[in-house]
């Protein structure tokens, strides 16, 4: 803003009383002298840092006309207040915070910035020499903060009362910026040592090195030790397997070709043990050539998930030994999308070796035996419909016509996402299901041979106690029922023995023959049988005596 006035002795003396107003927040350039009408005129260019220059020009001289057009047209807002601090004067770029003379600036402020403010002017009554700022938070028309510098400067020379001069710079949007920067800044400063995240900083254009307390603990560092920071000596302390490969991506992000890193490696600490670590590093700043001169980055000990990792890899290694050894197929069955995951040892049980590991629920039903399938397939659906676990065995069809047992056992379970799966393992039964034939064949086979055996023994048990013409039980028989009797005598009711022969059986045999006397033996035992009670015991003991 250039102005234009006469160089009257007053106008002067004004702009030197105001000259840390000038000095400080505005721009007061002496341009070049002239004169018009005999009469000198000064020409000054007026400007606000950011804000363009505007013209101005005055043509009734007199220093209180100038002095007046000066701060009216300011862009900075200009309160002149009086020593408790009421306003004086408050200039037209004032309006966006409301101050009217005679009114309090404090009633201006935010309630919680008041002190400052008072703080903001002991300090200039002690060293009136400087110019103190302070950010202050001004309520605007509507009601609103708004993030304001204020600049003090002594006003007593402009009189009616005044003390001070107070410039108001808007700095909202740079306020609110840096606030919310500051809060990033807390929040990742939380987030960082909450996550146990060591950070560095490799500044190799101002050649610093920064290493946080994290980062020193890492390594069984103290937080005031230093740091030897230079390379051939700190990868002293890295494994001497994993050297070769930390040393490449080093040289890969300082040469810039990888603008970021992430890679992991172990490291001796100071007591000796070995930390695993995972470093990320990024490129933040390149010079010309595209070479970068600072990158910062994060490590973080990974030790117990590299043993935990270790753990799983050698059950994992257990595992699929054991799932090849025992030639079991696994499958995950997702009931919620209708899909089976069938692995490649499955695929060849089920000779669908080639066909995608995923597919339709039901796409593998048809190497089913018919016989089986409806069984088989309705049990699996009986136990999703209850969310049980199942057993299955069924008969497959391979191509080249082989018929396959196979047996299944699943568990329900539900993933992270909520779907409702199966998790179980098929596996081929058919040499058991064969030995198991083998076997009940010749658990037949057995016990039709014991069966033969028994009757046999039996046969041979009745023909050594009993008589073989009459059928009765012989000598031996009667000798080893007395015997029983005899050794349970005292539990035994009283018995009565009966002694038979036949009469001139002698003479049957010699006038009509053996096979006549036979026949009256046997005719005899007939006759006896029919004539004894139950419970009574009937022998041949020998030739014609029963």
């Amino acid at each position: 803003m250039a102005i234009t006035f006469p160089p009257a002795r007053e106008t002067l003396q004004s702009l030197k009383l105001c000259k840390p107003l000038v000095t400080h927040r505005i721009n007061l350039n002496l341009k070049h002298l002239s004169y018009t009408q005999g009469e000198p005129l000064v020409s000054v260019d007026l400007a606000s840092p950011g804000k363009k220059q505007d013209e101005i020009s005055i043509s009734r001289p007199g220093s209180a006309l100038a002095l007046g057009a000066l701060m009216e047209s300011s862009p900075v807002a200009l309160l002149v207040v009086s020593a408790d601090l009421h306003i004086v004067y408050a200039n037209a770029a004032c309006s966006s915070v409301a101050a009217t003379p005679g009114g309090d600036v404090f009633s201006l402020l935010h309630p919680d910035d008041r002190e400052a403010l008072h703080f903001l002017v002991r300090r200039h009554r002690l060293s009136p020499g400087k110019a103190p700022t302070v950010d202050l938070r001004f309520m605007d028309a509507d009601g609103r903060e708004q993030w304001t510098l204020v600049h003090i400067c002594s006003a007593k020379a402009f009189g009616h009362g005044a003390e001070f001069m107070l410039s108001l710079i808007d700095i909202d949007d740079r306020k609110r910026a840096e606030l919310e920067r500051r809060s990033w800044e807390e929040r990742w400063n939380s987030a960082l040592v909450s996550s146990e995240l060591g950070v560095w900083d490799h500044d190799f254009k101002n050649g610093t090195m920064y290493y946080s307390d994290t980062w020193k603990k890492i390594r069984g560092m103290q937080p005031d030790e230093e740091v030897d920071a230079d390379t051939d000596d700190w990868i002293l302390a890295v494994h001497p397997d994993d050297r070769a490969h930390v040393l490449e991506w080093i040289r890969r992000q300082n040469e810039g070709e990888v603008s970021s890193a992430v890679f992991e490696y172990r490291e001796r600490r100071k007591d000796g043990s070995w930390v695993w670590i995972e470093c990320r590093g990024s490129c933040i700043e390149w010079d010309r050539s595209g070479k970068p001169t600072r990158i910062v980055g994060t490590d973080l000990d990974i030790t117990e998930r590299k043993a935990t990792e270790e753990m799983l890899a050698h059950v994992q290694r257990r595992l699929e030994l054991a799932l090849a050894v025992t030639e079991i197929g696994v499958f995950e069955a997702d009931i919620t999308e209708g899909t089976v995951l069938l692995d490649d040892r499955l695929l060849a049980m089920m000779d669908l070796t080639g066909e995608p590991n995923l597919q339709g629920a039901a796409d593998w039903e048809h190497v089913i035996h018919p016989d089986d399938r409806a069984k088989a397939t309705g049990h699996i659906e009986e136990s999703v419909e209850e969310s049980v676990g199942f057993s299955n065995q069924f008969r497959i069809i391979r191509k080249d016509g082989s018929i396959r047992h196979i047996r299944a056992r699943a568990a329900p379970f539900e993933d992270n996402s909520g779907h409702f799966k199966y998790i179980g393992v098929n596996w081929d039964v058919t040499e058991d299901v064969r030995l198991q034939a083998d076997l009940l064949s010749a658990k037949r086979r057995s016990d039709e041979q014991n069966h033969e055996l028994e009757k046999a023994r039996m046969r041979m048990e009745s023909a050594a106690l009993h008589d073989a013409l009459t059928g009765l039980p012989n000598r031996r028989y009667l000798d080893q029922m007395m015997i029983e009797m005899d050794a349970n005598a005292e539990q035994a009711a009283e018995i009565t023995v009966l002694h038979i022969d036949l009469d001139r059986f002698k003479d049957i045999n010699d006038t009509l023959g053996h096979a006549a006397g036979d026949l009256i033996l046997r005719q005899a035992s007939s006759t006896l049988l029919q004539n004894i009670r139950e419970g009574d015991f009937l022998a041949r003991i020998g030739g014609d005596e029963f």
